[in-house]
Formats: C-alpha cells, sequence, structure tokens
C-alpha cells in the first residue's frame, strides 16, 4: 500500500507510504502444517508470478457488494465500498468462476448450477474494513484495458457479458482529505499496491484498517504484515515512506522518512 500524509510543519509537502500486497503459496504452506521458515521470507512469492493486473469491473457475475476484482493464481481481492475481501484458496480458481456462489467467511462455495453436487471449493475469506469512516466513498476507475470479460453460467444463472477491466482504481475520501489509490505493483511478485494520499494538515493516525476472519494478524522482523489463513500466509509488506516537499527554487523533492505497521488486536494504522 502507498500513503501520502502531509507533516504539519511543512508548509508545502507530501508524505508518501507505499505497501505491497503477496500472498505465500497455498500448498507449500500446508506440506508442513503450516507455514515454513522459508515462507516467512522473499522466496515465499515465487510461486505467484501474475499476468498484468486488470481490475475487472462485476457487470452482476458476483455479488452485489463487490464493485470490482483483481485476482492471482491462488488469491481473490474483491474491491467493496467499505474496504477489501481477500479471498484465499486451497487450489488455483475460484468460487466465483462458472457461476459457484460468493463465499460467508469460513464457508465451502458450491456451484450453483448445481445445488446437489458433491465437489466444493475450499477458501478462506479475510475482510478488511475501513475503520472510522462516515460516509461511503466514491470510488473511480482509471485507464480502461483492451477487451471486455463475459462470464456464461449454466442453468438458470445466465450470463454477465462486457464487464470491462482497468489499471487502476482511486476510492475518494475514505476519511476527510484522504484518497486510496490501488494499482499494479512495482515488483514481479505481487498482487495490489494501494497508495494512501493526504492533503495538508492531515496526518497518518487517522487510517486505520479492520482485519476480520484472519487465523492470526503478527507484524515479522523486516516489518511485513502477515495475514494468516488456513491455506498459507497473506503477506503485506513493510511500509516505505518518503515525504515530497517543494524548496525554494520552486521545485520539488523527496525526502525518505521511517514507517512502520502498529497493530492493535485486528486493526493496523501506521506510524510515520
Amino acid at each position: 500500500m502507498s500513503l501520502k500524509p502531509l507533516r504539519p510543519f511543512v508548509l508545502c509537502g507530501t508524505l508518501a507510504l507505499v505497501i505491497g500486497l503477496s500472498a505465500a503459496h497455498a500448498t507449500r504452506a500446508q506440506e508442513g502444517g503450516g507455514p515454513s521458515a522459508d515462507d516467512r521470507g522473499v522466496n515465499d512469492l515465487l510461486a505467484l508470478k501474475l499476468r498484468p493486473l486488470r481490475f475487472v469491473e462485476n457487470a452482476g457475475q458476483w455479488d452485489v457488494e463487490a464493485l470490482f476484482r483483481a485476482d492471482a493464481s491462488d488469491l481473490e481481492v474483491y474491491f467493496t465500498r467499505d474496504g477489501l475481501r481477500y479471498v484465499a484458496f486451497a487450489e488455483a480458481g475460484g468460487p466465483f468462476i462458472d457461476g459457484t456462489e460468493p463465499p460467508v467467511d469460513g464457508e465451502e462455495a458450491t456451484p450453483l448450477m448445481d445445488e446437489e453436487a458433491d465437489t466444493t471449493t475450499q477458501f478462506h475469506v479475510v475482510k478488511t474494513s475501513f475503520v472510522g469512516v462516515e460516509a461511503d466513498p466514491v470510488v473511480e476507475s482509471g485507464e480502461a484495458l483492451p477487451g471486455v470479460n463475459n462470464y456464461i453460467f449454466g442453468g438458470d444463472v445466465g450470463s454477465a457479458t462486457g464487464a470491462k477491466s482497468f489499471d487502476s482504481l482511486a476510492y475518494r475520501d475514505v476519511w476527510p482529505g484522504v484518497d486510496v489509490h490501488y494499482t499494479q505493483p512495482d515488483v514481479e511478485f505481487g498482487v495490489v499496491k494501494s497508495t494512501f494520499e493526504l492533503d495538508a494538515g492531515i496526518t497518518p493516525d487517522v487510517i486505520g484498517i479492520d482485519y476480520e476472519g484472519a487465523d492470526a494478524l503478527w507484524i515479522r522482523d523486516d516489518g511485513t504484515l502477515v495475514i494468516e489463513t488456513r491455506f498459507g500466509p497473506i503477506l503485506e509488506q513493510a511500509p516505505v515512506a518518503w515525504q515530497e516537499i517543494e524548496v525554494a527554487t520552486g521545485e520539488t523533492t523527496q525526502i525518505k522518512r521511517a514507517a512502520r505497521f502498529v497493530l492493535d488486536g485486528t486493526q493496523v494504522g501506521f506510524d510515520v
């Protein structure tokens, strides 16, 4: 994720905090009965090489709560008005493909086309919510990508066609003076990068995100936030912060700032 607050003592400037979301491979986490030592290091991302990120709009193929979706091999990220939904799977594929029913925390997905089907997809849902938000933010899509997505379901489920894809999303005024941007990660392995932009006079302590449904939530020694699921950890890389200020010449320069996650129960914030 990324964050842009402004320090009170700076006349004109912005502070940016960058955080990347990734996921460890589900099978590797299960083999040893839980995440191994390697799963807690950089190499746990090697099984999650992504195609270019696409934010696909909901044209009726998913639950009405979902506005957009971005996905990897065994992790899907749904974007709602009040936060994100991380859906981790035991194997590639997901409950929303081919007409399957949207998940409820801790349940299994059964295909809508066959209510008597014996096969189900195992998954784990972690719900994140913006804390202290008084009104729904305006959600804007970025540049449209070529092509459309069509979803054809069996039985009486019907179809959803013409769903467009975009290169980014922007949530305006999630908290007063705070916009949140979701974009393609800068690294080869990852899922989503988030950028919080704070207006002048706004500090990072206004931001809080609650995590519901995780088996455990903790911060590694390297500053990474670990979101434990039954199929392996979802990782939010340690925040990187800098401040943009205007110097006497009128040019803008960047100054790096120390930043870290702050964990209070299931709620995560930032210390910059």
